[in-house]
């Protein structure tokens, strides 16, 4: 067996001077501000991570300011997994508290957060904003005493009859319950279809599965009859960017080709008709991309168009 002393200056040894540092400004800092300062240190590491990381691919390697540079990139990672394993003991369920929030009895200032800080689907007017809030919706926010005011991660959940496939199902299912054509009670499915981290220095911190599951045991007391189905309407990570890139590569090769070899037609779409002028989507797609969409439309020659015309209705 190994000394107890031993084991404790080998731990001493290892542990990096900054994180007694951390620990230190955490337990001196008045009204918890030591732990708003390290969520918004965390946040400038990363910053600062991702800054150095561009700058070293077009770095001349005999520059000497650049080995320094290399140097400092090398060790701030290790400083902000530190800082990460730091926040998720002090951001760990049972220290936070969950919050619905209403048009009515929240402070205004959370509801600015609220509407400003949506990731997800922007709010489109006040109107929008108090249907969120409203009959056949709820929203939850996770708080942490150290930031009273400040709402960490919040969800959106709307209540329907049936899993939606779209968006429009969930406000048509909204509008059923304002109209008075349905109550709530009657509803069996709760739809989870918007989440958001709002500080950026606790990403990877893991508040979005405790708040929807905090969330789902609060609706099934509230609803403990009718609610049989929980699900998510989820958006499709930086969909929205590769698509309008494919976009613009079309509308580029389609251009071209038109100019080259139907420079006397009056339209473009005339043009796209003609078999000579047929984009190929093979000069579009990744080879796995291309083998992925053929799956999904066997009887289509041009893959993109047919996600498109799938897409238009959503």
């Amino acid at each position: 067996d190994i000394p107890e002393n031993n084991v404790r200056r080998l731990r001493d040894i290892c542990t990096p001077l900054y994180e007694k540092i951390l620990f230190y400004i955490l337990g001196s800092a008045k009204d918890d501000l030591g732990v708003a300062f390290l969520v918004k240190l965390r946040k400038d590491v990363r910053d600062a991570i991702r800054h150095y990381k561009i700058i070293e691919q077009g770095d001349d390697d005999s520059d000497p300011k650049n080995n320094s540079r290399k140097v400092l990139l090398s060790r701030l990672p290790n400083l902000e997994k530190n800082l990460q394993t730091i926040l998720t003991s002090l951001f760990r369920p049972g220290v936070l508290e969950l919050k619905r929030i209403t048009y009515h009895n929240t402070p205004a200032s959370i509801i600015e957060q609220i509407a400003f800080k949506e990731a997800v689907h922007p709010l489109q007017s006040l109107q929008d904003l108090r249907m969120r809030l409203g009959p056949g919706r709820r929203c939850f926010a996770f708080f942490h005493p150290a930031l009273p005011n400040t709402p960490l991660v919040f969800v959106h959940v709307a209540l329907l009859q049936d899993i939606p496939e779209t968006m429009y199902d969930i406000q048509n299912g909204t509008k059923s319950i304002l109209d008075g054509s349905y109550s709530e009670s009657e509803m069996t499915c709760a739809t989870f279809y918007s989440i958001t981290n709002t500080e950026p220095g606790l990403a990877g911190v893991d508040l979005g599965n405790h708040l929807i599951k905090s969330v789902v045991q609060v609706l099934n007391e509230e609803f403990p009859n009718n609610l049989k189905t929980f699900c998510t309407l989820s958006p499709i990570p930086n969909f929205k960017k590769w698509l309008e890139g494919k976009l613009v590569r079309y509308h580029e090769e389609i251009h071209s080709k038109h100019q080259h070899n139907e420079q006397n037609l009056d339209n473009i779409n005339e043009a796209q008709s003609r078999d000579d002028l047929k984009f190929v989507d093979n000069n579009l797609f990744s080879k796995d991309e291309l083998n992925q969409l053929t799956e999904i439309y066997p009887s289509s020659s041009e893959p993109l168009l047919a996600l498109l015309n799938s897409l238009k209705d959503t």
